[in-house]
């Protein structure tokens, strides 16, 4: 069998030509204060009483301007009111902690990206593409315990992946394409990047229109200029129609942390996602 050709990979996204703001971490919010995060266009605040937590999300449309800020903690405004159309919740305690948690994930189900046009693989080649993956918020309000806010930092489309209507699963539908060329790759701060490595063993070429990531398997890791990336992804077809199916436990190369920032949602040793080539490729 012919060697395997590799397509050239750039260094970095579109997004690393500024560094961005870091909204992720552990944070301080004295009793009696209130904290507020905008990423992109959705937006998080915190107000922290000596029993009680009140936490209200807001998710913008079009229309609002993109930023990434988090506010120092300020006194609570009394006369302040909570935004319209803002999801609030309240959560109590015996006696409320100092600090929080707010923290990306990734998203509970896999996500299904395409490319700009479809394209070909040629037989004996490998690919590379980057595909925008959607960010989940976590907010822990006591260490220890399980997130007060699991949920995407954008409300994600969705969409059926399968070969028919009785055989699949319901999958979130990527907004951005998926790129050969890693400088064309917008990320925003409610997005990461996943690696996806196409090897085409077979003797016939390998038409893409689009691919499932099982992003409930990743872990996410932070990057240069603050980015977030996932495992990498490597997928290998032969002649017979099959799929080997790697996931690369670990930080991907561009990554500056090998420590998680979140760990999978699903553990297996093996993806369960069938070899078939409509399992992963539609």
């Amino acid at each position: 069998m012919s060697r395997l050709k590799k397509n050239t990979k750039p260094s970095s996204p579109k997004s690393l030509a500024a560094t961005r703001g870091r909204w992720w971490g552990e944070f301080e919010i004295p009793a009696g204060s209130e904290r507020r995060w905008q990423i992109e266009r959705s937006q998080l605040w915190l107000r922290r009483l000596p029993n009680e937590w009140w936490i209200a999300r807001c998710w913008g449309d079009d229309n609002t301007p993109s930023a990434v800020e988090v506010a120092e903690a300020t006194p609570i405004d009394d006369q302040a009111k909570v935004p319209d159309g803002a999801d609030l919740r309240r959560v109590v305690f015996g006696q409320t902690d100092d600090t929080v948690e707010v923290r990306p994930a990734l998203a509970d189900r896999p996500v299904v990206t395409r490319p700009e046009v479809p394209l070909l693989i040629p037989s004996g080649e490998e690919v590379t593409f980057y595909a925008g993956t959607p960010l989940w918020l976590r907010v822990v309000l006591r260490r220890g315990t399980p997130p007060a806010v699991d949920e995407p930092l954008v409300a994600q489309p969705e969409t059926w992946f399968g070969p028919s209507t009785l055989r699949g699963e319901l999958c979130y539908l990527s907004r951005t394409h998926a790129h050969v060329n890693l400088a064309n790759l917008e990320v925003p701060a409610d997005r990461a990047i996943t690696p996806v490595t196409v090897k085409n063993r077979a003797t016939s070429s390998l038409r893409l229109e689009r691919f499932k990531v099982p992003v409930p398997h990743f872990s996410l890791f932070e990057g240069e200029g603050n980015t977030l990336w996932t495992d990498p992804l490597i997928i290998e077809r032969d002649d017979s129609g099959d799929l080997d199916i790697q996931l690369q436990p670990g930080a991907p190369a561009q990554a500056t942390a090998t420590e998680p920032l979140s760990t999978p949602r699903e553990r297996s040793e093996r993806l369960r996602m069938g070899r078939a080539l409509s399992s992963l490729f539609g």
